[in-house]
């Protein structure tokens, strides 16, 4: 038996994710959402090469975003929100050509929005509010022709808004 689809969302997990997970090599979605996980997220998790949904949100997770994560690149759906994480967003995640949704809201993450986002042009949804992030809005954001939702607010940010992002007929939020 193959498995697929491995979906715990709000049963009440504790302790860390086990890095174990990374051998169920034939997995689409993973959902650890809304739990009670802590500790790093394993880097094993980057040889889940087949997964398309990948949601770590609503924990207690710390530590960095592992770049090996963006090995995954068949990603449509990556939501990391509302978790103690820190560093920088690591710029691999332009990579991820299939993304629709990136989910990074309320963390500790630092540095500036990477410019490579803007390369994903099926991204719908972009939410890395409520972290530390500073700098500017990257002009290349103006070349996510399908994002309906923009959400970078409650940073450090600086600077105007590029005209480019004013341009999106599909800017909803």
């Amino acid at each position: 038996m193959r498995v697929t689809v491995l979906n715990v969302q709000s049963w009440k997990l504790s302790g860390s994710i086990s890095p174990h997970l990374g051998n169920l090599s034939f997995l689409r979605e993973l959902n650890l959402s809304v739990n009670e996980l802590s500790g790093q997220i394993p880097p094993q998790l980057g040889y889940l090469k087949k997964l398309e949904i990948l949601e770590l949100g609503n924990n207690s997770l710390s530590g960095v975003i592992p770049s090996s994560l963006f090995n995954c690149t068949n990603l449509t759906y990556f939501s990391l929100s509302n978790n103690h994480l820190g560093g920088e967003i690591p710029m691999e995640v332009g990579s991820l050509s299939r993304l629709q949704t990136l989910h990074l809201l309320g963390n500790h993450l630092t540095g500036q929005i990477p410019p490579r986002l803007g390369n994903l042009s099926s991204l719908g949804f972009l939410g890395v509010a409520d972290n530390h992030l500073h700098g500017s809005i990257p002009d290349s954001l103006g070349h996510l022709l399908k994002i309906r939702t923009l959400a970078v607010g409650q940073n450090n940010l600086s600077g105007t808004v590029p005209l480019s992002v004013f341009n999106l007929s599909t800017l909803t939020n």
